[in-house]
Protein backbone atom coordinates (compact mmCIF):
# COMPACT_ATOMS: atom_id res chain seq x y z
CA UNK A 1 0.00 0.00 0.00
CA UNK A 2 1.01 3.67 -0.46
CA UNK A 3 2.12 5.56 2.23
CA UNK A 4 3.07 9.51 2.06
CA UNK A 5 6.50 9.45 3.76
CA UNK A 6 8.39 12.77 5.20
CA UNK A 7 12.01 12.60 4.06
CA UNK A 8 13.52 15.92 5.53
CA UNK A 9 11.96 19.45 5.82
CA UNK A 10 10.33 20.38 2.73
CA UNK A 11 10.75 16.70 0.80
CA UNK A 12 8.48 13.89 1.11
CA UNK A 13 7.38 10.96 -1.05
CA UNK A 14 4.84 8.36 -1.63
CA UNK A 15 6.48 4.95 -0.81
CA UNK A 16 5.06 1.27 -0.87
CA UNK A 17 4.65 -0.16 2.50
CA UNK A 18 3.47 -3.22 3.43
CA UNK A 19 -0.07 -3.76 4.77
CA UNK A 20 -0.33 -4.50 8.46
CA UNK A 21 -1.02 -7.54 9.87
CA UNK A 22 -3.16 -8.76 13.37
CA UNK A 23 -0.76 -8.66 16.14
CA UNK A 24 -2.81 -8.96 19.31
CA UNK A 25 -6.24 -10.57 19.75
CA UNK A 26 -7.80 -7.04 20.20
CA UNK A 27 -6.89 -5.79 17.22
CA UNK A 28 -8.54 -4.60 14.15
CA UNK A 29 -7.69 -3.88 10.53
CA UNK A 30 -9.23 -0.58 8.96
CA UNK A 31 -9.88 -0.10 5.80
CA UNK A 32 -8.82 3.56 5.09
CA UNK A 33 -10.76 4.75 1.96
CA UNK A 34 -9.63 8.54 2.12
CA UNK A 35 -6.60 10.10 4.03
CA UNK A 36 -4.87 13.81 4.12
CA UNK A 37 -2.43 15.71 5.89
CA UNK A 38 -3.23 17.79 8.90
CA UNK A 39 -1.80 21.19 10.07
CA UNK A 40 0.63 19.41 12.32
CA UNK A 41 1.77 17.36 9.18
CA UNK A 42 2.31 21.07 7.47
CA UNK A 43 4.36 21.66 10.39
CA UNK A 44 6.57 18.79 9.90
CA UNK A 45 6.76 18.86 6.26
CA UNK A 46 8.24 22.89 7.27
CA UNK A 47 10.76 21.37 9.40
CA UNK A 48 9.41 22.80 12.79
CA UNK A 49 9.06 19.69 14.73
CA UNK A 50 13.05 18.67 15.25
CA UNK A 51 11.88 15.81 16.74
CA UNK A 52 10.22 13.97 13.86
CA UNK A 53 12.93 12.02 11.68
CA UNK A 54 13.24 10.87 7.98
CA UNK A 55 10.81 8.08 7.32
CA UNK A 56 7.99 9.17 9.81
CA UNK A 57 4.66 8.35 7.83
CA UNK A 58 2.08 11.36 7.45
CA UNK A 59 -1.42 11.82 7.20
CA UNK A 60 -3.52 10.54 9.97
CA UNK A 61 -6.90 12.31 9.11
CA UNK A 62 -8.93 9.80 7.65
CA UNK A 63 -12.34 7.72 6.51
CA UNK A 64 -12.64 4.34 6.85
CA UNK A 65 -14.50 0.94 7.21
CA UNK A 66 -13.71 -2.23 9.07
CA UNK A 67 -12.46 -5.04 6.84
CA UNK A 68 -15.48 -7.59 6.76
CA UNK A 69 -12.61 -9.79 7.27
CA UNK A 70 -11.58 -9.46 10.77
CA UNK A 71 -14.49 -7.63 13.05
CA UNK A 72 -12.63 -8.18 16.19
CA UNK A 73 -14.76 -5.42 17.97
CA UNK A 74 -18.29 -7.15 16.72
CA UNK A 75 -16.65 -10.56 17.83
CA UNK A 76 -15.41 -9.58 21.46
CA UNK A 77 -17.14 -6.32 21.96
CA UNK A 78 -15.58 -6.29 26.15
CA UNK A 79 -12.08 -6.24 24.48
CA UNK A 80 -10.25 -2.89 24.25
CA UNK A 81 -9.51 -2.59 20.51
CA UNK A 82 -6.49 -1.18 18.40
CA UNK A 83 -7.08 -0.48 15.09
CA UNK A 84 -4.11 -0.98 12.77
Amino acid sequence: MKALVYQGPGKCAWENKPRPTIQEPSDAIVRVTTSTICGTDLHILKGDLSSVTDGRILGHEGSESPDSKVMVKRCLPSLPTRFL
